[in-house]
């Protein structure tokens, strides 16, 4: 009777532990999939980051700097379009300063700015 027992509890413990390996191994997956796509983001990020500082490094119009910010915006982000709307100096709202063609205006654009 007892060899039976034993025998039993052993393919208990053996299922146990075989059942837990392919939950962890199934965790381990997951985890590597969330590693890789926090690691692509983090690329982005940085070459958005790495491309505004050469920007920096050289004389750029305030034109051009919007352009690229939205621009890196909306590749870090997969958007399909992006705006960057600024405080006006003189009546305190919001003016854009670069609208991509992806992106529906929030506000009334003045031509000058479509046509970038």
């Amino acid at each position: 009777m007892w060899p039976i027992i034993l025998l039993g509890l052993l393919i208990g413990c053996g299922a146990g532990w075989f059942l837990t390996w392919l939950q962890q191994r199934s965790r381990i997956r997951q985890l590597e999939r969330s590693k890789e796509e926090i690691q692509i983001e983090e690329t982005l990020v940085f070459d958005f980051l790495h491309g505004l500082g050469e920007a920096f490094t050289e004389t750029i119009r305030a034109a051009d700097l919007h352009r690229l910010i939205v621009e890196g915006a909306t590749r870090v982000l997969d958007a399909h379009g992006g705006a960057l709307y600024m405080m006006e100096r003189a009546g305190g709202k919001l003016a854009p300063a670069y609208i991509s063609k992806g992106c529906p205006a929030f506000v009334e654009v003045p031509a000058e700015i479509l046509q970038k």
